[in-house]
């Protein structure tokens, strides 16, 4: 909070379950970006209960008054078996549905929480890396097939590849993918670093 000192302010935050039916929709007639949170039925209670911590700790609420809010939006290009219940198939790839129902877009891929068709529950950040994982292992796949097919005489380089000026430990096979995330922040007078390998 501005203005303040860091020891007076406190961000009470509530996981849960939406209804996972907001909608962005374009208003043709205005080109206009119109969205409709999703509901949320425990949204009440949760304001009820962070309203009576906040009298009980003898401060100020400050909140939304309309809606809950999501620091990780999920759904928008669903996971789904065909294109009449989701926009991609389950490694990604974005559905074309014009010339036959399981053809894709070839080399377009989705890899991010829009494949999560709604909230989990919990923070969803490794789910959101599960996914982006399981895609970016296919589209290696599908890169090395098309190179094998369209460059068959190309040498592959023997150099070892380096992660952060370091070299990358061997893989298992040579269509894994290394994601690392590294996040930093200070917890009290503590310096904090946490690495997702």
């Amino acid at each position: 909070m501005m203005g303040t000192k860091p020891t007076h302010g406190m961000l009470l935050n509530v996981m849960g379950y939406d209804e996972a039916n907001g909608r962005i929709t374009l208003d043709e007639a205005t080109d206009k970006i119109i969205f409709s949170p999703p509901q949320d039925p425990l949204l009440p209670r949760n304001m009820k209960a962070i309203q009576k911590i906040t009298k009980i700790l003898g401060g100020i609420l400050f909140m939304s008054r309309y809606r809950s809010t999501s620091v990780h939006l999920l759904g928008g290009c669903n996971v789904a078996s065909d294109p009449s219940h989701g926009v991609c198939n389950p490694n990604g790839q974005v559905f074309k549905p014009q010339s036959d129902p399981q053809a894709v877009h070839q080399g377009l891929y989705v890899c991010d929480a829009s494949l999560i068709p709604g909230p989990i529950g919990i923070n969803p950040c490794l789910s959101i890396l599960a996914a982006a994982e399981h895609v970016s292992s296919h589209l290696v796949e599908d890169v090395l097939k098309y190179k094998s097919l369209n460059h068959p005489t190309e040498i592959p380089s023997k150099s070892q590849p380096r992660v952060d000026g370091k070299p990358m430990k061997l893989m298992r096979s040579p269509n894994e993918v290394l994601i690392k995330e590294m996040m930093t922040g200070q917890v009290g007078d503590f310096l904090v670093q946490i690495i997702l390998q």
